[in-house]
């Protein structure tokens, strides 16, 4: 059996340096739960105990055209600038390459656009996502994340405020990690942040599993195959904050990066 790599007791009371501890797990301690094919529409454990029994968001890759029609392909800053050959769907399944011939490193969509949907931001909720990518020696940074709308009201290269993110996903090869920033600016985090949850090994990320995050006031909770993987206070910004959502895939380099999609769905109460 191969350890699994789980953070324990970062419930955390204030904003602190502290390193996480860690447990070291034998056997399949985490198991998935969902298997290929499920149904999408049934209700996640973590957002019925947590009283989120509304879908206000069910995302399932019916086709390109409307996919494109609800989200922005790229991140908020950049509009559509992506090539459409940088998202397919088939079969309800969104395929993202980011490709060495990309304009850009990342094959994102993001829920902040000025489509046909219009600018969708969330406050509070269980978020998930079904998601595998192809892992590489070269590196595959898969994402799933939420970001605060303040962001997107400023130029990338002006003054961010304050902001809050949390990353439910970002992938490295052969694992990922979850995090809660507490940005005071651009690229200027506090030591609240990169408190993060590695799951180095115990599971094959090119195979489906579910990745959630639940957002309550004052707690945000990450979660794998709807089994928690831990939970910290939430930072006075984010429940501040309404978050726009991006998913997708990043290339490192000059080297292909491939991530597919089954559903992203976000339930309130």
């Amino acid at each position: 059996m191969r350890k699994l790599l789980i953070p324990i007791g970062l419930l955390l009371s204030a904003p602190a340096a502290a390193s996480p501890k860690y447990l070291h797990i034998t056997g399949n301690s985490v198991s998935p739960v969902v298997e290929s094919g499920s149904d999408g529409n049934i209700e996640p454990p973590p957002a019925d105990q947590a009283g989120f029994d509304r879908l206000v968001l069910n995302e399932r890759f019916d086709s390109e055209t409307e996919l494109l029609s609800r989200w922005s392909l790229g991140l908020w800053y950049q509009g559509n600038l992506l090539s459409n050959k940088a998202l397919s769907t088939d079969g309800g399944i969104g395929e993202f390459v980011a490709t060495p011939e990309s304009p850009l490193r990342l094959a994102d969509l993001s829920s902040w656009t000025a489509g046909a949907a219009g600018r969708r931001t969330f406050k509070y909720g269980y978020f998930d996502v079904r998601m595998r990518w192809a892992t590489n020696p070269n590196g595959n940074w898969a994402n799933f994340w939420l970001l605060s709308e303040d962001v997107a009201n400023v130029p990338y290269s002006g003054s961010w405020p304050a902001y809050c993110e949390i990353d439910g996903v970002e992938a490295y090869d052969g694992g990922y990690q979850s995090t809660v920033h507490d940005w005071l600016g651009k690229n200027q985090d506090t030591s609240f942040s990169r408190l993060h949850a590695f799951r180095t090994s115990g599971y094959d990320p090119e195979q489906w599993h579910t990745y959630g995050i639940l957002w309550r006031p004052g707690k945000i909770s990450f979660y794998f195959d709807e089994q928690l993987a831990y939970t910290v206070v939430s930072p006075a910004v984010c429940d501040a904050s309404k978050m726009m959502i991006n998913f997708g895939a990043a290339r490192h380099g000059k080297y292909r990066a491939v991530a597919d999609f089954d559903w992203v769905r976000v339930w309130q109460e």
